[in-house]
């Protein structure tokens, strides 16, 4: 997402950067019409849209679905005109990203006891740490158009004060190593062949030795 964010800020006009969003939606949904991808990410662009592919339609969905979803949102914090509404977007952008993974975890592991409330914790850490980022680069982002409001020393702490309640969920998850590890391997089951990993699934489990991972794989 870093590296899609940095190519769609790289351009000045609202309408410039919806363009850029709507093609690379259209791209992974196979949609007809103008469905480019910016220059430099067809790469990254082609191998995420393979593994899309590999998922069912309800997970493909859920991924399509939460990334337009942060599209909207990161461009509403461009827009934002008051703290307040800094404060609740970019919390709200950090939460969608972490719901990304989802779609990448089986069910298995998602009825897991304990999980929701895993994800839950995660969520919040999400939503804090997208805040902190927002604050180390404020003065930069207001800087360069990015965001409407100054970066002003008492709004750099409301900013900061607004985050508190985000920081004891954050701490739990931190706490949940044994499932956090779990967690982890369904997220990024693109490195076990481009399935999602099965509880007690070993890395490299399933094939043959010496078999060519696909594009998922890495």
């Amino acid at each position: 997402m870093e590296r899609v964010d940095s190519v769609i800020d790289r351009e000045e006009t609202r309408e410039g950067r919806d363009e850029i969003r709507q093609g690379i939606m259209n791209f992974l949904k196979n949609e007809r019409g103008e469905a480019k991808l910016p220059e430099g990410m067809e790469v990254q662009g082609l191998e995420l849209k393979n593994c899309l592919d590999e998922l069912s339609d309800e997970r493909r969905g859920m991924f399509i679905r939460s990334l337009a979803m942060i599209f909207r949102v990161s461009e509403a914090v461009k827009q934002a005109e008051t703290v307040e509404e800094l404060s609740f977007l970019t919390r709200l952008e950090g939460q969608l990203a972490a719901k990304l993974f989802l779609a990448f975890v089986d069910d298995e592991l998602r009825d897991t006891d304990g999980f929701e409330v895993y994800f839950r914790t995660v969520a919040r850490g999400a939503r804090l740490g997208n805040m902190v980022d927002t604050l180390v680069d404020w003065p930069a982002d207001f800087a360069e158009g990015q965001l409407k409001i100054r970066a002003t020393p008492g709004n750099r702490f409301r900013l900061l004060c607004a985050s508190l309640e985000d920081l004891p969920e954050a701490k739990r998850a931190v706490r949940s190593r044994k499932l956090a590890v779990r967690v982890a391997m369904g997220s990024v089951r693109m490195a076990w062949g481009g399935r999602p990993v099965e509880s007690g699934q070993k890395p490299g489990g399933g094939g043959m030795a010496g078999e060519e991972r696909d594009s998922c794989g890495g």
